[in-house]
This record gives structure tokens, sequence and C-alpha cells, in this order.
């Protein structure tokens, strides 16, 4: 089934540049994502961090 679906995407070039397309939308989709979700997490920490030195709480122990 899959080595179908190969032969017929490499005989037709522009339904390949259309799949090629479709997959690098799709990546670039789910890297701007994951982007977006580790700089909310990084911005959390950061705030944190910043309110427990205000605070006068002790910093945490980093395990590495």
């Amino acid at each position: 089934m899959f080595d179908k679906l190969v032969s017929f995407l490499t005989e037709s070039p522009l339904l390949l540049i259309g799949v090629a397309f479709l997959l690098a939308l799709l990546g670039y989709a789910l890297v701007k994502r994951l982007l977006k979700m580790a700089l909310f997490v990084a911005v959390f920490i950061a705030i944190y961090l910043g309110l427990l030195y205000v605070l006068g709480y002790p910093m945490p122990e980093w395990p590495f």
C-alpha cells in the first residue's frame, strides 16, 4: 500500500510538490506551536522566580 503511494507521488511531480508544501506547512505550524508553549513556560518560570525573590522566599534547588 505504502509502496503504491510512493510510486504514485514520484510519478506526478505536481502532486509531489503539493504534498511537500502541505508537509512543510504542517511542520511549520507544529514548530510554531511548540515555540509558543516553550516561551509561555519560560515566562511563567521567570515570573515565579521573580516573585520568590521579591517576597524573600528561598530559591528552589536545581537538580542539575
